[in-house]
C-alpha cells in the first residue's frame, strides 16, 4: 500500500531548507548538495522514510539498474512506485514511461517484430501499451508529447547517442520540476529533491562541458585564499 500524504513534518521543512536549490542537470554554474552533505541531512528521516527513500533510489538511479534483467527492472521500479508518496509516484510514473517507451522503441528498431510484454509492467506503461502495440512499426509508435519524442529519439539510427542521452535526461528532469510545483515541504519534497539529485549527479558524471567547468571552478578555489576553499567545500 502507497504511503498516505502526511501534512509537512519540521524535520522535512529543516531539511530541505539546508540544501541549494537544485540545478538544471547540464547548467555548470550551479552545483548540487555534495553526496556527504546530502546524506547528512537525510538523517532527520524516519527509518521508515529512509527505507522508502532506498528502495526509491533503487528503483530510479540507472546506475544502480545496469546489467539487470528486465525482471529485475520492473520488480525495482513498481516497488519504487509503492514506497513514493502520491506526488512522487506520480513523477515515479511519469519517468518510467519515458523510459519504457524508448526501450520499446529502441527494441523495434533493432527488428523486434513486437513488444515484450514484460515492459507494459513498468509504471506509467499501461496508459500506452494499446497504442504501441497498435502502432508498432510506426514511426513513435504515434504517441504524442515527451514519450513520442523518447520513442523517436530512440529509434533514430543517426541520433548522436551522447545528444540522445542528454535530450532524455533533460525530458526525465521535466517531468520532476513541473511535480515540484506548486512547492511543498513534505516527504514527497524531500523525494523529488533526492531524485533531482541523481539525476544531475548522472549529467555531471559523464558530461564533458559540466565536468570541465567543475575542473575550473577547483582550479580558481585552489590558487585562492584558504578561507575561499574551505568555503567551495561547504
Amino acid at each position: 500500500m502507497r504511503p498516505k500524504l502526511a501534512p509537512p513534518a519540521p524535520r522535512h521543512v529543516r531539511l530541505l531548507a539546508s540544501l541549494p536549490r537544485l540545478p538544471d542537470p547540464f547548467d555548470p554554474r550551479t552545483e548540487p548538495a555534495g553526496a556527504l552533505r546530502l546524506a547528512r541531512r537525510l538523517k532527520a528521516l524516519t527509518p521508515a522514510e529512509a527505507h522508502a527513500l532506498e528502495v526509491i533510489e533503487a528503483g530510479f538511479e540507472r546506475a544502480r539498474l545496469v546489467g539487470l534483467q528486465d525482471a529485475a527492472v520492473v520488480a525495482r521500479a513498481r516497488a519504487a512506485l509503492v514506497a513514493a508518496p502520491g506526488p512522487a509516484a506520480a513523477a515515479i510514473a511519469a519517468v518510467w514511461q519515458l523510459r519504457g517507451v524508448a526501450a520499446l522503441a529502441a527494441r523495434q528498431a533493432a527488428g523486434e517484430s513486437g513488444p515484450d510484454p514484460l515492459l507494459f509492467d513498468l509504471p506509467g506503461m499501461a496508459a500506452v501499451a494499446p497504442r504501441i502495440r497498435a502502432n508498432w512499426h510506426r514511426p513513435g509508435f504515434a504517441l504524442s508529447g515527451p514519450a513520442a519524442a523518447s520513442a523517436r529519439d530512440a529509434m533514430s539510427r543517426e541520433g548522436n547517442p551522447a545528444a540522445l542521452w542528454r535530450a532524455m535526461l533533460l525530458r526525465e528532469a521535466a517531468v520532476l520540476r513541473a511535480a515540484a510545483f506548486p512547492p511543498r515541504f513534505d516527504f514527497a519534497a524531500v523525494v523529488l529533491h533526492l531524485l533531482g539529485w541523481l539525476l544531475a549527479v548522472e549529467a555531471r558524471a559523464a558530461s564533458p562541458d559540466v565536468a570541465g567547468a567543475r575542473i575550473r571552478r577547483a582550479l580558481a578555489a585552489a590558487a585562492a585564499p584558504v578561507e575561499a576553499r574551505l568555503s567551495a567545500l561547504a
